[in-house]
């Protein structure tokens, strides 16, 4: 619909057919679009931005850091020093190694006396001594002792540097 000015110009109204929106359908027609969210990852897999649940590690592996390190080449009662075990895994380490230097621990349950440090240390040389017997030199191998709080036994470690 064309209409003219008072001083003869042509004016258009603004018509739906002119592509325009009408002034009265603006405020509803936003009112409307405030109320929308985003397409998202959230739309379709809700929870997708929240932190993974990390179950916590089992008491076994909390345990076994309590020593971190490698595990011992052999585990020996007191007295089991000249045995087959001992030369078998001596002989292995040094085979696959040939600068192979070993660390003997004796480790002491509990909370240790005196008296029970310097019966594990003999034990502990005792099987340093089946060591350097044969053919390691005896600088290659330490003795040590180490009080260790959950063990139950007295025992010897024997380590592989």
């Amino acid at each position: 619909m064309v209409t003219y000015s008072p001083i003869g110009w042509p004016r258009r109204s603004l018509s739906r057919r002119d592509g325009a929106i009408p002034a009265y359908v603006t405020p509803p027609l936003l009112a409307l679009l405030c109320g929308c969210t985003l397409v998202d990852q959230n739309t379709f897999r809700p929870g997708a931005g929240a932190a993974p649940v990390v179950p916590p590690a089992p008491a076994a592996a909390v345990a076994a850091t309590a020593f971190p390190g490698p595990p011992p080449l052999l585990i020996l009662q007191p007295g089991q020093a000249g045995t087959d075990s001992v030369r078998n895994a001596v002989a292995a380490a040094r085979a696959r190694k040939a600068g192979v230097e070993f660390d003997v621990v004796a480790i002491l349950p509990g909370a240790p006396t005196e008296e029970a440090t310097r019966r594990a240390t003999l034990d502990a040389a005792e099987v340093a001594r089946g060591i350097v017997a044969q053919g390691v030199l005896p600088s290659r191998v330490r003795v040590l002792a180490r009080p260790e709080p959950t063990a139950t036994v007295r025992d010897v470690r024997v380590y592989v540097r």
